[in-house]
């Protein structure tokens, strides 16, 4: 859990070692929700981030092992998804964020769909779900540190968007009708 919480602190651009030494004062005690104070931390460092060049997001396809990165997504306007297996908000999303991708994958839209997930889980969840969402479908493993955009377990789903330059944009949390999902990335096409 702790390389969680230090993934956070990577795009709020803290020092390693005072990150370190911040999470071992900050994390909740094991099987417990983290404090209202952390969560409303990390949220005030991503409304701070928005307006500025996005931090490079490594992320592999889970379909094709591919490794690629956000910096290669330049000249597209990216939604990053970030969800997990067992997020039942996450799931009711998935036939609007298919509909959105298949609309506006045509103008220059990608939707880059993040769960900490193993790939094999991932694979199979879609596969007996009969859901292809389109645009990249990745998994990001909770020990890698250098994760630049804050994932929780607490705060799912989520989203960012990343303009054709590569400046974050938007964020939220939850999930969005199809008309406000629309509306929100037509602003960047």
């Amino acid at each position: 859990m702790r390389s969680i919480v230090v993934s956070l602190l990577v795009c709020i651009s803290l020092n390693p070692a005072n990150a370190q030494d911040w999470v071992s004062k900050q994390l909740p005690k094991e099987g417990t929700l983290p404090s209202t104070d952390l969560v409303e931390t990390i949220k005030r460092h991503i409304e701070q981030s928005l307006n500025s060049p996005s931090p490079n997001l490594t992320f592999q396809d889970i379909y094709s092992g591919k490794r690629d990165s956000l910096t290669s997504l330049r000249g597209k306007v990216v939604m990053v998804n970030v969800w997990n297996i067992h997020c039942g908000p996450c799931i009711a999303e998935f036939p609007t964020l298919q509909k959105v991708q298949s609309k506006l994958g045509k103008r220059g839209f990608v939707l880059l769909a993040i769960s900490p997930d193993d790939t094999a889980n991932q694979r199979y969840f879609f596969a007996n779900k009969k859901l292809n969402l389109g645009g990249i479908t990745a998994m990001k493993g909770f020990w890698d540190d250098s994760y630049p955009f804050p994932f929780t377990w607490f705060i799912t789903p989520a989203a960012y968007i990343v303009d054709r330059k590569g400046v974050l944009r938007e964020y939220w949390e939850g999930t969005k009708s199809y008309e406000e999902l629309s509306s929100t990335i037509a602003k960047y096409l």
